[in-house]
């Protein structure tokens, strides 16, 4: 891994009559909109106006030409100097944001110096790291995809103290998602200086971007900070610690789906988080007694060449598509949860028929059952390739908490999910996401 660092110490860069102090100074940079909390000031952000000329950080900010490594205290809006190949990783050593509404912020992809609050472009980027306020709110870590926040999981409590962490960066595509990568001293095993030490699994936590798209690895580099006395170094280099493909990704497609009369389940592909999210493509449950079934919770079967039995606990859920017995029964989509059947209603006589389905399966809870939303292509406007036609107004069906009677409880997602066919029934591809498309 190359690593290009050269020291150079900046003294004084502040902006000209601002007093930088953490302890009066508010910041410009604020957590993410989820996760901002009324400080009770004027302007309800906990920063001052951005008209004032409070931390502006103006293009003279970034004083003569740029800075190679160490970044003198206080400074704000520092150009770091390129290294002449696209960033894939980042180390930013000695750095701390104080419950003053300060921030650390390093940004990616700019023309040109930005306030540090301002809204970034589509293929911007930033690292941000809030130091909270006092009482509230929280430390805050998250990075910006373009004007889109994705947070990481906390409490983060490094933040308010002198750390060194670590990103790579995976720029994605117009076909990809971006990725990053997050790394903290101490944390998990980690230890930004010994590249053996960054795995998937010591990691402080991961982010994928929300749509696919490239992110600007090769323009403009600044690092922003708030006031204090800390002088952190900046260190790129071009290539990164961890893989794409060694991160789970956040959707997944098996295609083809194959089964026989003896071996009838698919094992779904694996994700980085809890499965909200499925489409069944080209699906048919054929008279007579076809069936297809998407099971959650559910332990690898003993014996693949019977059906699965019906969910025994809160743990469990089966969306069961069948196709029927002319002329006494006829097709038929039922939820399964515990001991509970709901059918879903409607004329279901495309089941016999080919169909593209997807579903929202929201979680449940300790007073809640799952909730089950199911679309069907070309039906209400619903477009299962296109979440932005996905709402409770295009569901074909809902099946929530209220229909199964007083039986509550989270589904177990720690499991595989699993596909189940008979002979009479046949599956194109079934795509899993961890982003439903609905939010309750």
């Amino acid at each position: 891994m190359k690593t290009y660092l050269v020291g150079i110490t900046l003294f004084g860069l502040v902006v000209a009559g601002c007093d930088d102090s953490p302890a009066i100074t508010p910041d410009q940079g604020v957590p993410p909109d989820a996760h901002v909390v009324d400080t009770g000031v004027e302007n309800d952000s906990g920063v001052p106006d951005e008209g004032t000329d409070e931390d502006q950080g103006s293009t003279a900010d970034a004083g003569p030409g740029c800075v190679t490594s160490q970044v003198g205290a206080g400074a704000q809006n520092v150009a770091i100097c390129p290294i002449g190949a696209p960033v894939r990783h980042v180390r930013l050593e000695g750095v701390q944001a104080t419950r003053t509404h300060a921030s650390v912020q390093l940004f990616l992809g700019l023309s040109g110096p930005v306030v540090a609050q301002e809204p970034l472009a589509a293929g911007q980027f930033k690292l941000q790291l809030y130091g909270g306020g006092a009482p509230q709110p929280p430390p805050d870590a998250a990075v910006y995809f373009g004007a889109e926040a994705v947070g990481f999981a906390g409490p983060h409590d490094f933040i308010n103290s002198v750390s060194t962490v670590c990103f790579d960066v995976h720029p994605g595509s117009e076909s990809a998602r971006a990725l990053v990568v997050l790394w903290v001293d101490g944390q998990h095993g980690a230890d930004c200086s010994d590249a053996a030490t960054l795995t998937y699994e010591t990691r402080y936590g991961h982010a994928w971007a929300p749509e696919v798209g490239a992110l600007d690895t090769t323009g403009g580099i600044y690092f922003y900070q708030s006031g204090g006395a800390q002088t952190p170094s900046v260190t790129l280099d071009d290539e990164p610690v961890l893989a794409y493909d060694a991160v789970p990704p956040p959707e997944c497609t098996v295609s083809p789906v194959e089964t026989t009369a003896t071996e009838r389940y698919v094992a779904l592909c694996a994700l980085d988080a809890p499965v909200q999210h499925v489409r069944l493509t080209d699906v048919t449950a054929a008279d007579p007694h076809g069936t297809v079934s998407l099971l959650v919770g559910y332990a690898a079967p003993a014996d693949v060449s019977v059906g699965p039995t019906a969910p025994s606990s809160t743990d469990q859920l089966r969306v069961q598509l069948y196709g029927g017995f002319a002329p006494h029964t006829t097709p038929r989509i039922d939820v399964h949860y515990e001991a509970t059947s709901t059918l879903v209603p409607g004329d279901l006589a495309f089941v016999n028929g080919t169909s593209t389905l997807c579903l929202d399966i929201h979680d449940g809870a300790s007073e809640a059952g799952p909730t089950v939303i199911v679309w069907r292509d070309g039906e209400l406007g619903a477009d299962c390739e296109d979440r932005s036609t996905l709402t409770l107004e295009t569901a074909f069906a809902v099946i929530d908490g209220d229909d199964y009677g007083a039986v509550v409880g989270a589904l177990d997602k720690s499991l595989p999910l699993y596909l189940y066919q008979n002979t009479g029934g046949s599956t194109g591809a079934v795509t899993l996401s961890t982003r439903s498309a609905v939010t309750l």
